[in-house]
This record gives structure tokens, sequence and C-alpha cells, in this order.
């Protein structure tokens, strides 16, 4: 066999990342150029070994500039969800990118009661980090919850608030209203 060092990789790749927010996994990735890049397929996995198809993005054939590539899944796997990407040319070469993996949890980011009057409990993993904005983006309270359930509301005032809830790599967010 030979190598050829001076042939181009079809994708010059920058990045891919993914993220959970509100139950849905976002994926991201870009390329810093591309040659004869038909396609992407996005595919997932439960356990890192066997992965499915769940989607295709055009390529951006010829180019020498950044491409920005996302995709939504709306569905993912519960518990770890892997996903890689492969990268398919015109001539029907394929390039496999490493998988990520995305933990989505089961345990249910609960606040109660809401509305609220004085105190609001909020039910979480230990170790998250709470964030409470106003709605102009304020942050009003950053803290690391010490244990699975959380206390504030005292020191707000009657409003509307963002209660985001951040873990490894997912992150929740919802409104929360005191009278």
């Amino acid at each position: 066999a030979s190598v050829v060092s001076n042939c181009p990789l079809p994708v010059e790749w920058l990045s891919f990342d993914g993220e959970l927010i509100n139950g849905k996994v976002f994926l991201r990735w870009s390329t810093a150029s591309e040659i004869n890049n038909s396609f992407f397929e996005i595919q997932r996995s439960a356990d890192g070994h066997y992965f499915e198809t769940i989607a295709k993005k055009e390529g951006g054939n010829n180019t020498n500039s950044i491409s920005l590539y996302k995709f939504t899944d709306y569905s993912p796997l519960q518990g770890v969800s892997y996903y890689r990407l492969i990268q398919h040319d015109f001539d029907g070469n394929v390039y496999y990118t490493p998988s990520i993996s995305i933990y989505t949890h089961n345990k249910p980011f609960v606040i109660s009661p809401n509305p609220f009057t004085d105190v609001v409990s909020v039910r979480a993993f230990e170790g998250a980090t709470i964030i409470v904005t106003d709605m102009l983006g304020k942050v009003l309270l950053h803290d690391v919850l010490k244990s699975d359930e959380y206390h504030f509301g005292n020191e707000l005032v009657s409003g509307t608030y963002i209660v985001s809830l951040i873990h490894e790599n997912s992150t929740e967010h919802k409104v929360v209203i005191k009278k």
C-alpha cells in the first residue's frame, strides 16, 4: 500500500459537538473547506457501537470558506446517546467522525409550586448549576445544588423569572412566577 501525502482530505473539520436543551439534542459541526463533498449522514447509537442513520444534510460541494451545519434530534434516546457523522464524497468514498456522547437524563427537573408566593422548590441533580434570571436576562441567583432539592424565592420580588439548570452537557430552562 502506498500513502499519498499531498492528497487533501475531502473535508477540513473545525468542530463537531452537541448539547441537550429542553429535552432535544442540538448537534453542530463546521468545516474550514470541502472538496467533492456530497452530503453528511447523521447517525445515533445507544451503545456507541451499533449506529443508525437518523438524517442527512447536503454538503458544501467544493468550498474554501467556513461552512456551518446543524441538526436537532427531537427524540433522543434516554440515558446516553452517541452521535457521529459520515461524510460522503461524490465519488462514493466515506469518512467517519469520532462519536460524541450526549447524556439525556431520566430524572426530571421539577419546580413547585408554580406560581409561588414565598419559596419555590427545585428538584434536580445534585451538583447541577442553577441560574435564575429576570426577563431581561439579569442573573439574580447562581449556585450549585448541594443535594437533589434546592429552595429559593424569598429574595425575589413579584414577577416572572427563568430558571436554568445546567448538568454535564445538558441545559434546561423553565419559567417560574412569583405572585
